[in-house]
């Protein structure tokens, strides 16, 4: 295994019981069954879609996301059967307010655990198609690791709509230096000497309102300590503040390494974040995101009403 994160199956690594039934025995056959997950807080709702079509509506997600009238997440994942042999899997994801997303890096852990303990993919690897865009995920007995690869700092990919400042993608905000990024979805990082300063949400809240960014963007705070250990907090577009970001722990890593820290071959960088720790590590195998993924429970939603489908 190119991460060296041990040898045993997937399967055991995911902390979802074999004996789960996706079937769950819902009140009834119109009823949608879904798994509630986990990573470190960054919560999901994934539904499987591989013998049933699901058709989402922003209303739709909404109400499911919704903590008091719904199930309650961060992002929902759709897992769809792939038409083409690029991937095993295809899969939609959407931010709690109904907009699509093109990368969750902890909701893909995720999804990966429940597709390798489900037994839905046989061996280590397992590729999702996500907004034309392809995903790899690798699981063993200690965890499951998503390839983050490719990053991109061209302005055009963050969808920074106004002319690109001197100096660009490296910026000052507040007075501190900040990094754009996209890694299939928009990133500012902001390195700043406290990620605690009362100031900062009022900040994240008006950068995530800056019309320049076109599709809106995920902004996180960075403090750089020793020995590679970041302390970030991430405000999401379209959720607000999570206790962890998988895409964000990458976003502050590569932000921090192109302002010169840069990794040595096969070093990890450590992102600690409200809900717990990430690590991510840039080899010539790909950029991967690893940490914890648990099960939180399996469900079944009613046939709520939707509109036009967006799919």
């Amino acid at each position: 295994m190119p991460l060296g994160i041990g040898t045993g199956s997937p399967r055991a690594a995911c902390n979802v019981a074999a004996n789960h039934s996706v079937s769950a025995n819902p009140p009834s056959p119109l009823w949608r069954p879904f798994a509630k997950m986990q990573a470190l807080g960054n919560d999901f709702i994934i539904v499987p879609a591989l013998h049933e079509p699901f058709a989402t509506t922003p209303d739709l997600i909404r109400h499911m996301a919704d903590r008091r009238l719904g199930i309650g997440c961060d992002q929902l994942l759709v897992l769809d059967v792939s038409p083409t042999d690029q991937a095993d899997f295809c899969c939609r994801i959407f931010n709690a307010d109904g907009s699509a997303s093109g990368q969750c890096g902890n909701g893909m852990r995720c999804l990966a655990a429940l597709v390798f303990a489900m037994g839905w993919q046989q061996g280590e690897v397992v590729r999702f198609m996500v907004a034309g865009r392809q995903i790899q995920c690798r699981g063993d007995a200690s965890g499951v690791a998503v390839d983050m690869s490719p990053a991109s700092f061209e302005a055009r990919s963050v969808g920074f709509s106004a002319t690109p400042p001197a100096g660009w993608p490296h910026l000052e905000i507040g007075g501190h230096a900040a990094v754009a990024l996209s890694l299939g979805n928009p990133h500012l990082v902001v390195f700043v000497p406290d990620i605690h300063d009362a100031a900062i949400e009022t900040m994240a809240n008006e950068l995530a309102k800056d019309t320049r960014f076109a599709d809106g963007v995920n902004v996180g705070f960075c403090r750089a300590g020793d020995e590679g250990l970041l302390e970030l907090r991430v405000f999401e577009r379209g959720v607000g503040e999570t206790p962890a970001c998988g895409s964000g722990a990458t976003a502050a890593c590569l932000a921090w390494w192109s302002l010169g820290a840069d990794p040595q071959a096969g070093e990890r960088c450590r992102v600690r974040m409200p809900g717990g720790m990430l690590e991510v590590r840039q080899d010539q195998d790909g950029l991967w995101l690893l940490g914890p993924t648990e099960l939180v429970f399996w469900g079944a939603c009613p046939p709520w009403p939707p509109a036009t489908p967006d799919q």
